[in-house]
């Protein structure tokens, strides 16, 4: 009968979990982590080839399961942590002060100055009245993961175990993976399973590598995982953007930013620095974002001004826009839809996240999806005070495409040409 194999994880950035703002039991769920797995074994399928959405759908359902079979992999949450500090506000949170980021990238902060990481945290966990809204496990916290792996096929165990590297080194757990919070870190692991992948789990990455590489050649063994493609050439220049997320140089991007921080908490603070530099259009060389509330070109030329482009569209994200002078307030959001009106919310493609480099080092690693945004067809809408604007996607050939700005943001250049 085959044994538990036991995951050993460590929470390495404040991990927003459940549905319930005033939970705090229970905040690492199986179903939670099933999920997150599923993502990135389609992401891992999809970078070795595997587009047919058939034959993705049939390996998928071979490991998770579907409506008619169970899974192949069982897991179990062993010592469940405790959420907190709702209404609070955590020394992670805190505006930064006398110079965060070593190497050029000095600077005082003050209380009233734009704060990075509250603006990636957003308002859906942060209010300025309230504080944090919703409750989190702490930065260190540890529990198990057990994992009872299948005793009759080891390819199935090895992609599942590819899934799990993938979703330990680029994702995370609860809300705002994406924006770097939930990630977590295997510190051990434990059982009498010997699948070569295990040892891969515990390791530090070597980010500059993975920059290049997406997924290390020692992991991709044909005789492990039995896919034979993969897509590690760049995409040319008459090759169409995959409709789903790859895992792979083809279709995907990463990069480790130069700045070098002390902590988290500051390498949080200056992603959402750069994010939000790079989303107004402005360069993000300057040591601060231009003065709250700034303008965006779209704001300048689009919003109150003559032009029907909307470039930042092209990343498919809603973007709201409040602006009050005197007596007059403008408010309203800009998001995509399809023929018919009905609304598209899409996930960011592109992915942030601090990353430990040594003992008192931490850094900034982005990574980005060239996958398709949008559907064919799909336009702009307003609502608010953005309701009776006229704007249009730029062509995806264009300078302004959703490729070409993903392009600039890994290459930390302006998002849109002079």
């Amino acid at each position: 009968m085959t044994k538990w194999t036991t995951f050993h994880l460590e929470v390495v950035t404040p991990l927003f979990s459940g549905d319930d703002r005033a939970s705090t039991d229970s905040p690492i769920r199986v179903p939670s982590i099933r999920g997150a797995l599923r993502y990135w074994f389609r992401a891992v399928a999809t970078g070795h080839g595997v587009d047919d959405l058939s034959t993705l759908a049939k390996e998928e359902s071979e490991i998770f399961g579907d409506t008619q079979n169970p899974s192949a992999i069982r897991m179990r949450v062993i010592s469940q942590l405790v959420a907190g500090g709702s209404g609070t506000e955590p020394a992670w949170a805190k505006p930064r002060s006398n110079g965060a980021a070593r190497g050029g990238h000095g600077r005082d902060r003050n209380e009233g100055q734009f704060n990075g990481v509250q603006y990636l945290l957003g308002q859906g966990l942060w209010s300025h009245r309230d504080r944090l809204t919703r409750p989190f496990v702490e930065p260190g916290g540890r529990f198990e993961l057990q994992v009872r792996l299948t005793d009759h096929d080891e390819q199935v165990n090895s992609r599942f175990l590819l899934a799990m590297w993938a979703w330990l080194t680029y994702g995370g757990l609860g809300s705002r993976v994406r924006r770097g919070f939930g990630q977590l870190r295997c510190v051990e692991v434990s059982g009498a399973t010997r699948n070569p992948l295990l040892k891969a789990m515990t390791e530090r990455p070597d980010w500059e590598a993975l920059g290049e590489s997406a997924i290390p050649r020692s992991l991709r063994d044909e005789r492990q995982i039995g896919w034979s493609t993969w897509l590690g050439e760049p995409a040319g220049d008459n090759d169409t953007m995959p409709a789903h997320p790859m895992l792979a140089p083809k279709w995907w991007g990463g990069v480790l930013f130069k700045d070098r921080l002390r902590s988290f908490g500051e390498a949080l603070d200056l992603a959402g620095q750069k994010w939000r530099t790079f989303r107004l259009g402005d360069h993000p060389s300057k040591d601060l974002p231009p003065p709250s509330p700034g303008r965006s070109p779209e704001w300048v030329k689009s919003i109150q001004g003559p032009n029907n482009d909307f470039p930042i569209g092209a990343l498919g994200l809603p973007v709201g826009y409040y602006s009050r002078k005197g007596s007059s307030t403008f408010k309203g959001e800009i998001s995509a839809e399809v023929k018919g009106g009905e609304g598209l919310r899409r996930a960011s493609p592109v992915w942030l996240r601090p990353v430990h480099l040594s003992r008192n080092e931490w850094g900034i690693f982005t990574h980005v999806f060239y996958a398709q945004v949008l559907p064919e067809g799909a336009g702009l809408v307003g609502t608010g005070s953005a309701i009776n604007l006229q704007l249009k996607l730029p062509p995806d050939e264009s300078a302004n495409s959703a490729e070409s700005q993903l392009d600039r943001w890994l290459d930390n250049d302006v998002r849109l040409d002079d």
